[in-house]
């Protein structure tokens, strides 16, 4: 019985000898999936750091992290270099970090324009009250010294 070695001639690591799961046509679809996620995570995270825009990646991570997890499962199963695919759901998981905190901040300002809006009416409207009875105050006092100035004559 002889055992196949698996080193050549120079102790060098030969995978010819080595079995694969999975045909060629598996090694592809999951290579273009690993790639495809890695493209639209590249994608993501450059439009997740773009102001007021940014926010919008959320959908195109979120795509690149489906790919990339398919991608990774399909590697895995079919005992495939990951490398790629890994780095697909990285920057995925970058991208989809950095337009969630977008949204978080976008949400947290209109929260705030709108009491800061409530806030300039009530402060308007309090304004237009204190100069109301300051008019009035004006009047009565008005009154009361020209009662005083046609008792004195």
């Amino acid at each position: 019985m002889t055992q196949e070695n698996n080193f050549n001639d120079f102790g060098d690591f030969n995978d010819n000898n080595r079995k694969r799961t999975g045909s060629d046509s598996d090694r592809s679809t999951t290579n273009a999936l690993g790639i495809a996620g890695l493209v639209i995570g590249i994608i993501a995270l450059l439009v997740s750091f773009v102001p007021c825009f940014g926010m919008f990646a959320l959908f195109i991570a979120i795509i690149g992290l489906v790919l990339s997890i398919i991608g990774l499962y399909m590697a895995n199963k079919g005992n495939f270099e990951k490398g790629l695919t890994i780095a697909g759901l990285a920057l995925s998981s970058v991208a989809l970090a950095v337009a969630l905190i977008q949204w978080t901040i976008a949400g947290t300002a209109i929260k705030n324009a709108e009491r800061s809006n409530k806030t300039w009416l009530e402060q308007i409207d309090e304004i237009q009250k204190d100069q109301k009875e300051r008019e009035a105050r004006r009047e009565r006092e008005m009154e009361e010294l020209q009662n005083e100035l046609d008792s004195l004559e």
